[in-house]
Parts: C-alpha cells; structure tokens; sequence
C-alpha cells in the first residue's frame, strides 16, 4: 500500500493544522501498513556512547570498553525474530591502557545458530560455535529496529493498539525531533501510563519517540534525529539515540546505509568460519580447527604459547547487547576474547590432555596429505620416463 495515498487522505479528513481527527482504529490501520511494507532489512551502522567511557570507568573491574565508533551491521527478514545475521568490528582497551582489535559475528537462519568471535591479547584467536541456542543472539531492542515501528518485535506495534482500553490517542500536534507529531498512551491493566509513543506526521506516522514512563516521569526515551526514504512513503530511522534518566552517558546510532526488501533467503543467515577457527559444534558434539592457511600452521607448529591456547571455549550464553537498569548499553559480545585475556597467564606453556591430541592429528593429518602428494608425482614422473 501506498503510504503517501494513506497520509494524503488523513490530510483531506481533517485540514486543521494543530489537531487531526483521527482515532486509535484509523492509526492502527496506517501503522499495519508500515510493517507490512517491510519483507527484509539490511543496516550499516555504527553506535557510540557519548560521552565515551573512559579507563577509570571499568578500574578494578577487569572489564573491557570499545574506543570510538563501533563499525555494525544487521540483516534480517521476515519473520524477523526467526532469522538476522549481525557483525561487529571494534577496538577494545582495558583498564591499563592494552588495546587490540576485535570482531564477532552471528546469525540464525531459524535452525542453526553461529557465533564467532576475533581477537585477544597479546595473541589474536578465532571461536567459533556451532549451537540450536539462541541465548546469545541479539533481539531487536539490541538493533536498529528498537528506533523503527518495530521497536517490541515480535510484538507488533499495530498489535499494542488493538485494545481501544489500554491506549489511549492524543490528536493535537506537537513538535518532536523536528516533525510534527501525534502521541499514542500505552495503559497497564492497572490503570497506569508505562510507555508514550509519538508519531510523525510528516513522515507517513512512522514514530519518532519512544518514551518510557515511570511514576509519571520519563525514565527512558529513544529518539528518532534523521529518516531515510527507503522506498515509496516508507521512512526509517538512519539516526538516533538513547537516553536514560540519571545516566550522562547518550547512546548513538547512525546508519550508514539502509536496504530494504533484496530477497533474502535462509542461505544469506549463515556464514563460514575463517581459516583457523577454532569451532565448537555443539549439535554434532565435535571440536575441530577449520583448516588453517600455510602460515597460520607454521606458527602453531612453532609457537607453544599458540598451542597452549587451544583450549575449547565456549562462545558466551548472553546477547551481544546488555541493557542496564538505567539503559546504558554494555557490549558482551567480546565475552570470549575477554576470557582470554583474563586466562593468558594460566595458559601459556600448559595445553590440556584435550588440546595435544587435537593438535596431533591436525600435525597427522598435514604429514599424510603431504606424502599422498609426493607419492602422486613421484608416479606421473615415474611414468613419463
């Protein structure tokens, strides 16, 4: 449906340029109309936090903060909850100044979940898990979708506004981010307001605020600062922030690029892990190394701090956003690297039982592929003589 037709029409009901007569039942028919003018989503972003966090925040903590912008990346298609792929690029620091650089990835294409994770100090290493889990995938609010209509996904927004007693429509127009808006009340079964969603009227009443109430105060807001036109009357938001009460500290997000509706399929969820992965099937119940480039081999074959690192690691069983009860934002998705940093002292010069078999037979497995090659030409000369 065209969304410029639905809002052009809602102008013609009623001219008044201060307050429009439309009703719960009319603005939940537009707000269907958005969500369904989406079939997949695909977003280059970055997020931030300003001001940043500094070394003295996570003093004595052992935790770990991001320095600058986090490079992301998000798709998913319907049905959203059931399949995304996400990416991270970051450099980490620690409370003593160390910094390197890390990256994670994840997706679910509604069966099999992966995660991978890059980076360490002082040696780099690649976990990748292989899992029917889903604890550790981010949901929508940890996305860019937590600033578009479907900001409560797989709660649909047009869902919150069937029951006419628990919403309540404010019609007069008032000025958000820049866009005329209209507000709609969410109403608790006990009688509260817990959460006020403002609309814009001059983007097809794609909303542009979410405001949570506490004790009739706004203790969270999510804003919507910029829309794209991402197709005909369909906007989404390209740039927002997330502000808590009583926290200094603003969550930004930007989109560097947003595309909507190519066609995706379930084999665009997915992806391979790099040479060198140190993989955690845990549906097949097997522990391998993806097979390693020449020279990663050479190093592990040389290097007995890299050997004793292959100790099994699971990927972490928390989502890759953590939201805090004041709202700020904690990366987790660097769980693994985390570990280990924390670990590298107990790990260097000590592999596990586990860890030399596996080795071995990766070192068996060289040697043998290696003879059949020799063997092979040694024939075909043999041969041409």
């Amino acid at each position: 449906m065209n969304m410029k037709i639905l809002l052009v029409v809602t102008l013609i009901i009623c001219p008044n340029t201060f307050c429009f007569s439309m009703d719960i039942h009319e603005l939940r028919q537009v707000i269907k109309a958005v969500e369904s003018a989406y079939i997949d989503i695909s977003i280059d972003y970055t997020w931030e936090q300003n001001p940043p966090m500094t070394e003295e925040d996570i003093a004595g903590t052992g935790n770990l903060l991001s320095i600058g912008k986090v490079q992301q990346t998000f798709e998913t298609a319907r049905p959203f909850g059931d399949r995304s792929l996400s990416s991270k690029k970051l450099r980490l620091m620690d409370e003593h100044g160390t910094s390197f650089d890390a990256e994670s990835k994840e997706s679910y294409n509604g069966n099999i979940a992966k995660y991978l994770s890059i980076g360490g100090w002082p040696n780099s290493r690649k976990d990748g898990t292989v899992t029917k889990r889903r604890d550790f995938m981010a949901m929508s609010e940890q996305t860019p979708l937590t600033f578009s209509v479907f900001h409560s996904y797989p709660d649909l927004l047009s869902k919150n506004l069937e029951n006419t007693k628990l919403c309540r429509i404010d019609s007069h127009i008032v000025r958000i981010n820049d866009c005329n808006s209209i507000s709609v009340e969410l109403i608790s079964l006990y009688g509260y307001v817990y959460r006020r969603i403002y609309f814009s009227i001059d983007h097809g009443y794609t909303p542009v605020r979410f405001a949570y109430i506490k004790n009739d105060k706004v203790d969270v807001s999510i804003d919507v600062l910029k829309f794209q036109e991402v197709s005909n009357g369909v906007w989404f938001p390209v740039k927002g922030q997330i502000k808590a009460k009583g926290d200094e500290r603003v969550g930004i997000y930007e989109a560097k690029a947003v595309t909507i509706n190519q066609g995706l399929t379930d084999k665009d969820f997915d992806f391979e892990f790099p040479p060198g992965t140190r993989v955690v099937d845990e549906i097949a119940d097997l522990q391998y190394i993806t097979q390693p480039t020449e020279e990663q081999f050479n190093k592990w074959l040389n290097d007995e701090d890299i050997i004793a690192q292959s100790k099994s690691h699971i990927a972490p069983t928390t989502s890759a956003w953590t939201t805090t009860k004041n709202g700020t934002q904690v990366d987790n998705s660097v769980r693994p690297i985390l570990d280990t940093v924390k670990t590298q002292p107990k790990q260097i010069g000590a592999a596990t039982d586990k860890t030399r078999p596996n080795l071995l037979w990766v070192l068996i497995t060289f040697l043998v592929i290696i003879a059949l090659i020799i063997l092979g030409i040694t024939r075909k000369m043999g041969r041409a003589k």
